[in-house]
């Protein structure tokens, strides 16, 4: 539907502190940048807003940074550092995926017990 490097790349040519809202008929999509590209879920044009809320402006970017991304900031990480822990724990997730469809298909026991001690150490940490 578009290309998430472009759109960050947007956010760096630009330096500022700016919501793009993605259009694709009736739907919208919030996504802004910080650190990585956080993207928000696809709703009804007429549904979708975002509250301004923060005692300044750096607060008030923070917290438009935690609706768009629906993130929830564990006890005693930064915001930055809650992204980037999700970020990773997106990233394991698709390679257990991965993993999970080559063990399907592979037919060699001894590749499919590399495969599964793989997905499970994955899956542990």
């Amino acid at each position: 539907l578009y290309d998430k490097e472009l759109i960050a790349s947007l956010f760096e040519f630009i330096p500022q502190n700016m919501v793009i809202v993605l259009e694709c008929g009736p739907r919208c999509r919030p996504v802004v940048f910080q650190e990585v590209l956080v993207e928000g879920q696809w709703s009804l044009r007429d549904d979708f807003s975002l509250k301004i809320e923060g005692i300044n402006l750096d607060h008030v970017w923070q917290n438009m940074i935690v609706q768009v991304g629906n993130i929830i900031i564990d006890e005693g990480n930064t915001l930055q550092s809650q992204i980037l822990i999700d970020e990773e724990g997106k990233k394991r997730k698709a390679e257990i995926a991965k993993l999970e469809r080559k063990l399907a298909l592979e037919k060699q026991p001894r590749k499919k017990k590399e495969l599964f001690d793989r997905i499970r150490m994955l899956k542990q940490s």
